[in-house]
């Protein structure tokens, strides 16, 4: 018998900070698998990801807990490795790899995209690095405008999306020019989800352990979230923070 649909599913977006080395990925990994698992399904979205085994990981992690096995997607060489996406209890499917920017000062910025199907509809998901401040404004929304050209395909298949990521910008800034809300949760320094109108967020949170383990310089945010449907004039507008 099919298994039925979720009306929800966690999102969890973590910067593994490229500087750490990939003992300390595994090691934030490995906690944030097993704290925020939950029943309804994980969806992980990370940023500097340079651990190239990070399949190999995750199954192991999975395994040793007895949870799901993970479906994962991730570049395959250093200028792809800064992003990636694993589902854990939850089908993650369509997944794929575009070029969010290049730039003098950094790798080349790559997406990681994936959907799910919940109750509500089918949400896309997104996880991105936004170039950071020191290239300056300009080639932040230049990889900002490009990720909305795929949002905004997104909106006319009348899908949902959410975008977990290390924004390096005013995070409300980030969604205005996005077309979405800042779930609650994010961090002034712009760790967080943005999303679209009708993805409300249930029940949300920081993860502060790779911060104390010198894993990371950035906190996990995480939200359950779900699509509440709405009229198709509404698709695409700003919304306030939900509560």
């Amino acid at each position: 018998m099919t298994k039925p649909l979720e009306d929800k599913v966690r999102l969890v977006t973590s910067n593994l900070d490229w500087a750490t080395g990939v003992n300390k990925d595994r090691d934030q990994l490995g906690h944030l698998v097993t704290r925020l698992y939950a029943a309804w399904g994980l969806v992980l979205l990370t940023q500097e990801t340079k651990n190239f085994r990070l399949l190999a990981v995750l199954r192991a992690l999975t395994a040793r807990y007895h949870l799901p096995r993970p479906l994962v997607m991730q570049g395959v060489g250093p200028a792809k490795a800064g992003t990636a996406m694993a589902g854990i209890g939850v089908r993650v499917q369509r997944f794929r790899l575009f070029l969010g920017g290049r730039s003098r000062a950094t790798l080349p910025r790559w997406v990681t995209r994936g959907r799910v199907r919940l109750s509500g509809g089918v949400l896309a998901l997104f996880s991105a690095h936004v170039p950071p401040p020191r290239v300056g404004w300009a080639p932040q929304e230049k990889y900002l405008r490009r990720l909305r050209r795929r949002l905004a395909r997104v909106e006319a298949r009348g899908h949902s999306w959410a975008v977990g990521g290390d924004f390096n910008a005013d995070i409300q800034r980030v969604a205005q020019l996005l077309g979405g809300h800042v779930l609650p949760g994010a961090t002034p320094r712009g760790i967080g989800i943005i999303a679209s109108a009708g993805v409300k967020t249930t029940r949300f949170g920081r993860d502060t352990y790779g911060l104390r383990q010198g894993d990371t310089d950035h906190p996990a945010v995480w939200a359950d979230v779900k699509i509440i449907p709405l009229p198709a004039a509404r698709v695409g507008e700003e919304v306030g923070v939900d509560g």
